[in-house]
């Protein structure tokens, strides 16, 4: 649908001078952020879970803040897991929460501005990123029921938090 995607290395040193440059040459109408790590377990750094699932959604929002007339809709999708801790990735959920948090904060910042933010929570879902820890018999959301909603959510204009689960799918 986007005429352009491009896959950045949130962790790299210049990850948010690659995105500032990114966003302010193409100046987009739409701007989707499903950059997010996830690792079970105690094995998992701060910094490195902190810059791509909360770091990189600042470096957008942070942009428009200082562009807030600059006719922009951001979607970021987040987890169901900043509802509450989970025990075996603690990290994960916290990065999460704090995703929740600063959508917050933008939906306020940009309340009489030209720019939307919605975020959308789903449940588990079936991607390369939790493909490796995948249990058999368990439900994942289908990619293409996330992306349809992030779709419908890109068309529409306010703040909205989207919480996906399981009854949502087709």
């Amino acid at each position: 649908i986007a005429p352009w995607r491009h896959e950045l290395d949130l962790t790299s040193q210049d990850a948010d001078s690659k995105i500032t440059k990114l966003l302010a040459g193409f100046q987009p109408a739409i701007v989707v952020n499903a950059a997010g790590i996830y690792k079970p377990g105690f094995t998992e750094t701060h910094s490195h879970s902190f810059d791509v699932n909360v770091g990189s959604n600042w470096s957008i929002i942070r942009y428009y803040m200082q562009q807030p007339n600059q006719p922009v809709t951001i979607v970021i999708v987040g987890s169901s897991s900043y509802l509450g801790a989970k025990p075996h990735h603690p990290l994960y959920s916290a990065t999460k929460s704090a995703v929740y948090n600063l959508w917050q904060s933008a939906a306020e910042y940009f309340k009489n501005t030209a720019v939307n933010v919605h975020v959308i929570n789903p449940v588990r879902t079936k991607t390369k990123m939790v493909e490796q820890y995948h249990k058999p018999g368990m439900d994942y959301l289908q990619p293409s029921d996330v992306a349809d909603k992030i779709l419908e959510l890109s068309q529409e204009h306010g703040f909205q938090c989207v919480d996906m689960n399981f009854k949502e799918t087709k």
